[in-house]
Formats: C-alpha cells, structure tokens, sequence
C-alpha cells in the first residue's frame, strides 16, 4: 500500500484518512519536546499469570508481528522509529496502522492523532461509541525509548478493543476472521457494555477487567523483542 505524502494545512496535518489536530508547526515543535516516563529504559513488563493464548489469538499474535516488523523492514521498530525523523515517524506509523486496519479487518474505524503534552500520561484510548482510536504524538516525538514503545504499545492496545467489539458482534454473525469459538465474546461482553471499569471511577477493577488484561496481554506478546 502506497504511503501518502505529508500534507501540512496551517496548524492541522492531514496524512491520508488520519487527521491530526493541535499541533503548532508540527514539524520542529514537537520534536523539541521530551517526555517524562517514569522508570528505566529497560524495565521489564511480564505476563500475567491470569492469561493463556489460545490457538485463534496465538495466529492473532503471529501476524500481528508479521505486519509490524514488515513495516520497519530490517530494523527493529523502536530503533527504526528513533532513527526516522518527525515526518517519518508519522509516515511510519501511518502505514502501520493502514495495514493493521486490514489485518484485523476494520476498515472503518476512525484514527485521530492529536498531540498534547499537557496530559503526558495519556497514550491513546479507543471509543466504540465512535469507533475511533486515539493517539497521543507526543509520546512518539521524543528520544525515549519507552515512550516511542509505549505508542507501539498503545496502538496494538487499542486496535485489539476493536477486535473485540467485532468478536462481540461476531456472535450474532458469521465469518469474522478473529472470532474465538471460546467464551470469550461472552466475557467481553461484560466489559465493552454497561459493566466496564473506567480507569477513573476504580483504577484497580479497570486493571483488572477482562477486556483489559487481553488487550494489554496482546500488546505484550505482539511487541516481545522490539
């Protein structure tokens, strides 16, 4: 798939479908900006022992993988995102998530980068009412490590809520390539609807709830070795 070219319209940038919003001359601004992240560059994040891939999200995770190392090439993808500039860093991640659109089949779902170094500790978020994910620039225009992971994290993160409101769908249609013949649309269910745990009204029980821990799980196993 053909990468578009950077179009900048005062202080808005458009890049094919994505819109990017508050931005002040994009460019040399926000790679100006450093992200604080708390912890050190190579700290560890293990899996829970609460999780278990099963066969359907064990192919889910190896073409997951596949997608993400064929868009950087021979690099691995943080290096190759450090080592792009701040207009290859947006083609770059782009195209990631053009093809990750089609991988997962939601070619409908609304991306909106938008930058705001303000709310440093907010990456992304996924809106089902919507169907839009978000991410934060900010984190991927700096010389951080973690942070730059932590968008590759964010995106993997939020494209899998995606997934799992079409599993929930998939109940009631056919041919979904994701849907797990398991019990897991049952128990997404319960947290994509009117039980689901904001981060701000219960931190722990938002940790904690189903949907959360597999998208978080899934991130995990997708970004191994990065």
């Amino acid at each position: 798939m053909p990468v578009p070219e950077l179009v900048l319209i005062g202080a808005a940038a458009v890049v094919g479908t994505i819109i990017i919003t508050q931005i002040e001359s994009l460019l040399d601004y926000m790679m100006t900006d450093q992200i604080f992240v708390e912890g050190s560059n190579s700290e560890e994040v293990r899996h829970s022992p609460k999780y278990r891939l099963c066969p359907k999200d064990s192919q889910y995770v190896e073409e997951s993988r596949r997608v993400l190392f064929e868009s950087f090439g021979s690099e691995k993808p943080v290096d190759a995102l450090l080592n792009m500039g701040a207009e290859g860093r947006l083609v770059a991640i782009k195209k990631l998530i053009e093809d990750l659109k089609d991988l997962y089949d939601v070619p409908d779902i609304k991306i909106e980068l938008f930058y705001d170094k303000e709310n440093y500790r907010l990456c992304g978020g996924y809106s089902k009412e919507e169907n839009r994910i978000s991410l934060n620039l900010f984190f991927l225009m700096t010389d951080n490590r973690r942070a730059v992971k932590e968008v590759l994290d964010t995106v993997f993160h939020e494209f899998r809520h995606a997934v799992q409101w079409r599993i929930l769908m998939a109940a009631d249609e056919n041919g979904y390539k994701w849907f797990n013949e398991s019990d897991m649309a049952v128990r997404f269910a319960s947290g994509l609807t009117s039980d689901y745990i904001s981060f701000r009204e219960d931190p722990e029980g938002y940790y904690n709830q189903f949907v959360e821990l597999d998208a978080r799980e899934i991130a995990l196993y997708v970004l191994e070795g990065v």
